[in-house]
């Protein structure tokens, strides 16, 4: 392999070689000599067993869904008991199309409303704003700024 995946990838049981002529160098010395060969062939195996294990990767991959799953169902919960709050403690304001939380976003905050939840929903890489219970990301907007002030 190239210098380059080995020290991208960590290290890897293998050749390696900064050009041509050196990775050819090495598997020359390599095919030459059977102990080599087997051990960088055994090194290579459990590499492969401990790095690309099926159900390890299967155990990965459902645990990061889960979680994420998890963090969405959270949100949505704050999301909801936050609209409801939100409506009954403001009668006064008319909500048709859109949500309490962007009326919040949008007016309520200058008017020092609260919005029960607005700050875990702003927060973290999954900030959300929803108009008319469609959500959007918010990520690339300011912190301190949003873009309709």
């Amino acid at each position: 392999m190239s210098s380059f995946t080995h020290d991208s990838f960590g290290k890897i049981p293998g050749c390696v070689g900064k050009d041509v002529p050196a990775m050819v160098d090495c598997i020359l010395q390599v095919y030459g000599h059977e102990k080599k060969w087997t051990l960088l062939q055994q090194e290579g195996l459990k590499f492969i067993r401990e790095t690309h294990n099926r159900k390890q990767v299967m155990a990965k991959w459902s645990s990061t869904i889960s979680l994420g799953l998890d963090l969405a169902t959270s949100r949505k919960r704050v999301f909801t008991e936050g609209e409801n709050l939100y409506r009954k403690t403001y009668a006064d304001t008319v909500l048709t199309r859109t949500s309490a939380f962007s009326h919040y976003l949008i007016y309520g905050r200058k008017d020092n409303r609260i919005y029960q939840g607005a700050d875990q929903l702003l927060a973290g890489p999954f900030s959300v704003n929803c108009f008319a219970s469609k959500c959007f990301d918010l990520t690339h907007m300011s912190r301190s700024k949003l873009w309709w002030e």
